[in-house]
């Protein structure tokens, strides 16, 4: 099972050999075997002990520490499984031209795709949008810097947010925004994001990536560049898909989170019902971004062309 703790105050210590987690003032206390658990993504607020920290290390078990934004602060991992020979063939590889393209490619691809499933299926009208990307799309393989690429893409993902935003308007919804979420779309995209770099971050950790030396994205600081290289394969997919689709259901509204006037944050009951969604089919996703790390890897490693995933939404 995977395990997502989002209550603020809950205590995660250990009892008789099992993971014990005590909601506050122990309104509910769950108890479960280390063997049945998947992972673990823990909110801030929360209190774990060091016994814990290291049954969770002994068996392996993946652990996030989210923000409140859901953003990643931190990841719990063992020493030593990173991969000598393909960390220094990463170096080597890091902002290769041909595979920022194709992962650009394909991202595109998806974006334009989603577009298009949701001009079939809503009936709206989101041709402009939807040809503005294709337009761009040609002009990926053409570009001879990453800095070009990212300029495209970048124009790209401009457009594919105003198509977005005429499917959800209605919440106030008028183009990406992050740090923080100025309505309750981004606020709900952002948490989403976040769950998907866990699950990006922990599939090229487990593969002995290095998920800091990037191909597509800017290598600085501590900022994970390939995990995000991966997740732009995923994005309309698995995260706005499920958005846009539990705003259209109303399974998310303004009762699902808290505004100071000017940043908007999922409450407890919005965290819920999005991680319920994103984890519906979430064994079959694992299968498809570990084949996807997979075939990355075997491109760093000199394996010839890489040809990443697209969503088709059919």
């Amino acid at each position: 099972m995977d395990i997502h703790i989002t209550t603020p105050g809950t205590r995660i210590k250990e009892w008789n050999g099992m993971l014990c987690i005590e909601l506050p003032e122990r309104t509910s206390i769950e108890r479960v075997s280390y063997s049945s658990v998947n992972s673990i993504q823990i909110n801030q607020n929360c209190g774990i002990t060091s016994s814990v920290l290291a049954s969770l290390l002994k068996y392996s078990i993946p652990t996030t520490i989210m923000d409140k934004n859901g953003h990643i602060s931190g990841i719990l991992g063992p020493i030593g499984n990173e991969d000598i020979d393909l960390i220094k063939a990463q170096i080597q590889h890091e902002q290769n031209i041909e595979t920022a393209q194709s992962i650009v490619m394909a991202a595109t691809n998806s974006k334009m795709n989603f577009l298009k499933y949701l001009a079939k299926n809503i009936g709206l009208n989101l041709n402009n949008e939807i040809h503005d990307i294709c337009c761009l799309s040609d002009k990926i393989k053409l570009v001879e810097s990453i800095d070009s690429l990212r300029g495209i893409e970048g124009m790209a993902t401009k457009h594919y947010f105003k198509g977005l935003s005429a499917v959800l308007g209605n919440y106030g919804f008028n183009g990406r925004t992050r740090n923080p979420p100025r309505d309750m779309v981004n606020a709900a995209l952002s948490y989403g994001y976040g769950f998907l770099a866990r699950e990006c971050h922990t599939a090229l950790a487990v593969q002995g990536f290095i998920p800091s030396i990037g191909i597509y994205h800017m290598n600085y600081r501590q900022r994970q560049s390939l995990t995000f290289d991966v997740m732009e394969l995923f994005r309309q997919g698995f995260v706005d898909r499920a958005v846009v689709a539990l705003f259209n259901k109303n399974m998310l509204n303004k009762g699902c989170f808290i505004s100071d006037g000017n940043s908007w944050l999922l409450n407890r009951d919005g965290r819920q019902t999005t991680i319920c969604r994103l984890t519906r089919n979430i064994m079959p996703f694992r299968k498809t971004v570990n084949k996807e790390v997979s075939k990355l890897k075997k491109r760093i490693l000199g394996g010839g062309n890489y040809e990443p995933y697209v969503w088709t939404f059919w």
